[in-house]
């Protein structure tokens, strides 16, 4: 199923569409949203980030469409367009119920990482 949403970017708003997973594609994005992010903290160097902007690249060519205005169509810059991709995917997250299990997996993983530590 896909829902209708909007988003601001600038100035404007872009209407998006976003298809709502099931329940084994909802936990599998979560799970791979935490693992990239968990990796993309590891790395200090940003241009090192790929595996994450891939996936997350991904999800939205996949799963989101935009409804971008003809007149900005003609001119969208790249500043313009990495705003709506970030915004498209969190709203993307939010529309999918994704940030709860994005959490826990971050948790799990955490834990899993560190054996020895003792939870407070």
């Amino acid at each position: 199923m896909w829902v209708q949403s909007t988003v601001d970017v600038g100035n404007e708003r872009v209407r998006l569409s976003i298809e709502r997973l099931d329940d084994e594609a909802r936990e599998r994005t979560a799970a791979t949203l935490a693992w990239l992010t968990l990796e993309a903290f590891t790395i200090d160097d940003p241009e090192e980030h790929t595996s994450w902007h891939e996936f997350a690249s991904e999800v939205l060519r996949r799963h989101v469409t935009f409804a971008v205005p003809d007149t900005r169509v003609r001119q969208i810059t790249v500043p313009w367009w990495n705003e709506a991709l970030a915004r498209a995917l969190t709203c993307f997250i939010r529309e999918n119920n994704l940030a709860t299990s994005i959490n826990r997996h971050i948790e799990t993983l955490l834990r899993v990482s560190q054996p020895g530590r003792r939870e407070s």
